[in-house]
């Protein structure tokens, strides 16, 4: 529909800008929405930056504390604590000691630390431990067999091996020991003992104590 003026003919609607202006804002939200789109890029580009540089620092970070040396505790003898008899009986001038030697296949040829010995046939022994470096974590130290072995020197029998006990370098033991020289077995009775080199007989029985 138009209107006739003398001049021109005008459109009857073209004072109207609908139009147009619904066309700027759509043009307008695609840029909004452009600019939300690389907001959220860039923020997500930020954030994986940082958290990849945490990763590599922690990384690192843990390489370097599994290559410092570590301390430990190794535990070299168990604690002991027994009792020497013969028959039930103590046993007068009775010596204990430990073998110098305890790998050999005669073990208490050589006397090293003397045990003392009450006239009723009661004796113990202190755990020896010693405070050690781990080369690193990615190279630790080997957990081996650290072997103790209690020997008696009888009045009248002689040289006998009393028990041949062995203990893991990473485990503190408790050992109660019972020993009569009447009794030999054949091999090591109780925990944490072990058969000597020859099979030579014991004549200790261990139990574990808290």
């Amino acid at each position: 529909m138009t209107e006739l003026t003398p001049n021109r003919i005008i459109p009857a609607f073209a004072g109207t800008t609908t139009g147009g202006l619904g066309a700027q804002a759509v043009g307008d939200g695609r840029g909004n929405d452009l600019g939300i789109y690389e907001n959220f890029r860039l923020s997500l580009t930020t954030m994986i930056t940082v958290i990849s540089r945490r990763s590599i620092f922690l990384i690192f970070t843990g390489i370097l504390a599994a290559c410092v040396p570590m301390r430990h505790i190794e535990h070299l003898r168990p604690a002991v604590s027994g009792l020497i008899v013969e028959d039930e009986k103590p046993i007068p001038g009775v010596v204990l000691f430990l073998a110098k030697f305890p790998g050999k296949n005669q073990p208490c040829d050589d006397v090293g630390e003397v045990v003392p010995v009450s006239p009723e046939g009661i004796f113990s022994l202190a755990a020896v431990q010693e405070d050690k470096l781990t080369d690193s974590l990615i190279n630790p130290s080997a957990v081996s067999g650290q072997l103790t072995v209690l020997c008696i020197r009888h009045p009248r029998k002689g040289v006998l091996i009393g028990v041949s006990m062995m203990m893991k370098l990473n485990k503190p033991v408790a050992l109660h020991l019972v020993c009569d020289v009447a009794r030999p077995h054949s091999g090591g009775i109780g925990p944490h003992t072990t058969s000597t080199m020859l099979g030579q007989p014991q004549y200790c029985e261990a139990s574990a104590t808290d």
